[in-house]
């Protein structure tokens, strides 16, 4: 008897404590100059990153970040300038000029204490503005649960194929082909933090915010091929 061809997906879902925090930070300025707009933004960006390499990232002799520091990674955009009409209440033209300057940073912690400090300190700042965090695992961890995703995934598809191989009278069942059609990280983002931190900052409170890391979820799918026999 010839074999029967049996399709499957197989689906894993799989969570990890997160290991890492990607801060998003924002600093804009709107003025009637645009020399005035840049200078404010420029001027916040330097005091984030003073505060960055004298205190979250020391970096070693070879100019590398120290492994201890609370920031294992940051960067800086390019500053972004615009102009438009300004409109009053009434959206109606006022007459003047409006310049922007905005400029992003992207802020990777590794210790969470650090985080909370930084994040009272930042959230008064002027002309910055804090996005919300994202959790992350670091590259190892991530490579290492992708792939056992993809076996978590592998079983389950087994599992589903032998239910129906049980059913219509087959013994065995064997994968003939294994599409790796997708597997996809969860994105666990704390969008309210910077509400949080702005009312703590705003009474004077010197200490920094306890965040609880959250967990990193993986979705993996396969697509399977089974003869069943």
């Amino acid at each position: 008897m010839a074999p029967t061809s049996i399709n499957i997906q197989g689906r894993a879902k799989l969570h990890k404590l997160a290991e890492r925090a990607k801060l998003d930070i924002s600093v804009s300025s709107s003025k009637y100059s645009q020399t005035e707009a840049s200078k404010n933004v420029i001027e916040a960006i330097n005091a984030v990153q003073t505060h960055l390499d004298q205190t979250l990232c020391p970096r070693l002799e070879n100019g590398d970040i120290s492994t201890e520091a609370p920031v294992s990674f940051y960067s800086i955009g390019s500053l972004t300038t615009s102009n438009d009409d300004e409109y009053d209440d009434d959206h109606n033209k006022t007459g003047k000029r409006l310049y922007s300057a905005t400029c992003s940073l992207d802020v990777r912690f590794r210790d969470f204490k650090g985080l909370g400090d930084a994040v009272v300190k930042w959230a008064s700042e002027p002309h910055v503005s804090l996005q919300g965090i994202e959790w992350l695992l670091t590259e190892e961890s991530q490579t290492a649960l992708e792939e056992q995703a993809k076996l978590v995934a592998l079983r389950h598809a087994i599992s589903r194929a032998q239910g129906y191989a049980d059913v219509i009278g087959r013994r065995t069942v064997t994968p003939v082909k294994i599409e790796d059609t997708q597997y996809m990280f969860g994105e666990a983002r704390v969008m309210q933090a910077a509400r949080k931190m702005a009312s703590t900052a705003s009474f004077g409170i010197g200490v920094g915010l306890d965040f609880e890391p959250q967990q990193v979820e993986v979705n993996a799918t396969l697509d399977v091929e089974f003869h069943a026999e």
